[in-house]
């Protein structure tokens, strides 16, 4: 071992070194003093998000609770009036309608531009459910090619 008269200062050991070994030196500290740092902004960054995710979960969970209950309103509403159209019908010594063989027209009490806005979509859905937008099927390889398009 060297005894510890033998080691020469840091400022003389500095000053021996090449340019080429600063320079590696440099981008050494360099790169460890970017690497502390980035680990430092991610860790303050997901410490935020964590607190963010909680919240918007919870605030995603309170929106479908909304939605189920409004859903389920609107289903006791629909068979409570089709209770009340069944007990009219029964009130008045009438019959029931069947839909097939009747010929109805059902008014809509909606301003023009909205009511062909939602025709449209419901020709739209039954064209989809059908095969397609234009009323041909489209072939396999252009489903899974074109995989994001919606016709």
């Amino acid at each position: 071992m060297a005894s510890p008269n033998t080691r020469i200062a840091g400022t003389e050991a500095i000053q021996a070194l090449t340019p080429q070994q600063r320079m590696r030196n440099v981008g050494l500290a360099t790169s460890l003093v970017g690497f502390v740092v980035g680990v430092w902004w991610y860790s303050m960054q997901a410490v935020g998000r964590a607190e963010a995710n909680e919240m918007s979960l919870r605030a995603e969970a309170e929106e479908a609770r909304g939605a189920a209950e409004r859903e389920l309103m609107q289903q006791r509403e629909a068979e409570e009036l089709a209770e009340l159209e069944v007990t009219m019908a029964n009130l008045a010594g009438g019959e029931l309608i069947d839909v097939k063989d009747a010929d109805i027209t059902v008014a809509v009490a909606a301003p023009d531009a909205i009511a062909r806005e939602e025709e449209e979509r419901n020709l739209a859905a039954r064209r989809r459910a059908a095969g397609s937008s234009d009323g041909s099927a489209r072939p396999l390889w252009k489903k899974v090619v074109f995989f994001w398009r919606r016709e």
